[in-house]
């Protein structure tokens, strides 16, 4: 909130992710494994608290955005309750007609299960959770193997990372095997839907 105020604003909103989250996570590696990070409504609960001492003091309202594994209206309802304004969803809606992924990336959403879900350690040094791919588990046990070295990190050293992050990426982005991130739950995400089939649900209509 300082890097905010020392520049004259406050933030628009403050997006607030839980351990349930996809890609990068801002959460102890062993926290993570051992089940001992807080729930996302622990923490939203924690963060509206400040927040609300901020509205107060400056008079403004800064929205609390709830992110990572809400899957049903149950979970909405439940942050709603400690005080989120709103939510952002991701994995729910990379598996619809109107997404614009490669059809292969919607179908590594459509037939994971709760148990290819991986929590994996990035090159950027932060734990990170994915879709277990042959690409994946080929830089677990080979290391990482760089076709082409992007420099997209300074001081990212190519023999020291377990796998090269663009080289995953771009071959995710473009229909073959990489690097996946996703939320997690994703045992309830089976088929292939649409933005408006997906908004119903969470609606409960």
């Amino acid at each position: 909130m300082k890097s905010y105020l020392k520049h004259g604003r406050l933030p628009d909103a403050v997006v607030v992710e839980g351990p349930l989250a996809g890609g990068h996570l801002g959460f102890k590696m062993e926290d993570i494994l051992e089940v001992r990070c807080p729930s996302l409504k622990e923490i939203v609960k924690e963060v509206k608290e400040f927040i609300c001492s901020i509205e107060s003091e400056y008079i403004a309202k800064i929205p609390v955005i709830a992110a990572g594994g809400i899957r049903t209206k149950e979970d909405m309802e439940e942050l709603l309750q400690v005080g989120a304004d709103g939510f952002q969803l991701a994995s729910l809606f990379v598996p619809t007609i109107e997404c614009d992924v490669h059809e292969n990336f919607k179908q590594a959403y459509v037939k994971a299960t709760d148990e290819d879900e991986m929590i994996i350690k990035s090159p950027v040094g932060m734990p990170a959770r994915a879709i277990r791919t042959d690409f994946l588990m080929d830089s677990l046990t080979n290391g990482c193997t760089v076709n082409k070295c992007y420099k997209c990190m300074p001081g990212c050293n190519p023999g020291a990372i377990p796998y090269c992050i663009s080289q995953g990426l771009i071959n995710a982005a473009e229909g073959r095997d990489g690097l996946i991130f996703s939320g997690s739950r994703l045992g309830g995400i089976n088929k292939i839907s649409t933005v408006r089939e997906v908004i119903k649900t969470l609606l409960g209509r």
